[in-house]
C-alpha cells in the first residue's frame, strides 16, 4: 500500500484554519491514493470533488458512505480482517464530521505503514 501518512489532527485544524480548502485536496488525494491502491478505474478523484464542490456538499454524504467499502476492499487487499464501516462514516460525517475525519485518516495510516 502507498499513501502519505498524515496526522489526522493536523488534517482536521487544516480544514478549520483554511475554511475547507485543504479539505478539498484532502478529499482528492484520498480518492486518488484509493484509485492507486485498489487499481479500480472507476474512482475518479476530479469527478468526485467537483461533485463535492457543485452539489454544495450534498456529494459529500455519499463520498464518505464509500469509505466503509473501499477502506475495507484496502484492508482485505493487504490481508486484514476488516469490516464495513460505511453506517460509521455516514453518521459520524453528518453528525460530528472531525471524528470520520480522524478515523478515516487513522486507519489509512495504518494501512501505509
Amino acid at each position: 500500500m502507498t499513501g502519505e501518512k498524515r496526522e489526522p489532527i493536523m488534517v482536521i485544524l487544516l480544514m478549520i484554519v483554511t475554511c475547507g480548502i485543504y479539505g478539498l485536496y484532502w478529499y482528492y488525494k484520498i480518492a486518488e491514493e484509493e484509485k492507486a491502491n485498489l487499481q479500480d478505474d472507476s474512482i475518479n478523484p476530479g469527478t468526485e470533488l467537483l461533485l463535492i464542490m457543485f452539489t454544495c456538499g450534498i456529494y459529500m454524504i455519499y463520498w464518505w458512505y464509500m469509505q466503509g467499502s473501499r477502506l475495507k476492499r484496502l484492508y482485505d487487499k493487504k490481508g486484514i480482517p476488516a469490516q464495513d464501516d460505511s453506517t460509521l462514516f455516514l453518521l459520524l460525517a453528518l453528525f460530528f464530521a472531525p471524528a470520520a475525519i480522524y478515523i478515516l485518516q487513522d486507519r489509512l495510516n495504518k494501512l501505509y505503514q
